[in-house]
């Protein structure tokens, strides 16, 4: 029986198949550079999405204040400070998950583009981002008041 040093079974690379480190790190490399864009893609969709929701739910609420408006202004009432959560369902003052506050404002005259001339009530409403305190829209609102049911 012959002895054989055991770094000569390592010198034969010719039935061996691997990858020397070399070809590991580039490989790495290659797809590094392919991955980290798609990574920052996936941010600035997320932040596009982010402000998509909030943008819905602002118009949400101006629908609901533009109800409310028409429903008080037959009354001659004024528009309550109402406060809403992230998914613009109304909420109280008092509810800590309430995200936005809507305050309106009746407006000294109806403006001259007024969409007719039964336009008895123009508001302007703001709605406050409560956290931070931040303006996120100012809308002006033409309501047309229903009539009584007599």
């Amino acid at each position: 029986m012959t002895y054989r040093h055991p770094a000569r079974f390592y010198s034969n690379r010719a039935g061996r198949a691997g990858q020397s480190l070399v070809e590991v790190v580039f490989a790495l490399g290659v797809v590094s550079f392919c991955v980290l864009p798609l990574l920052a893609l996936l941010s600035v969709g997320c932040v596009g999405y982010n402000s998509a929701i909030k943008q819905s739910v602002q118009a949400d609420i101006v629908q609901q204040v533009r109800v409310l408006a028409g429903s008080l202004s037959s009354a001659g009432g004024q528009i309550p400070t109402t406060y809403y959560r992230a998914d613009g369902t109304a909420t109280t003052q008092t509810d800590t998950t309430a995200l936005y506050k809507a305050v309106a404002q009746p407006a000294a005259s109806p403006s001259l583009t007024s969409p007719a001339p039964s336009v008895l009530l123009v508001n302007q409403v703001q709605i406050i981002f409560i956290p931070s305190g931040q303006v996120l829209a100012n809308e002006v609102i033409h309501v047309t008041p229903r009539l009584a049911q007599q």
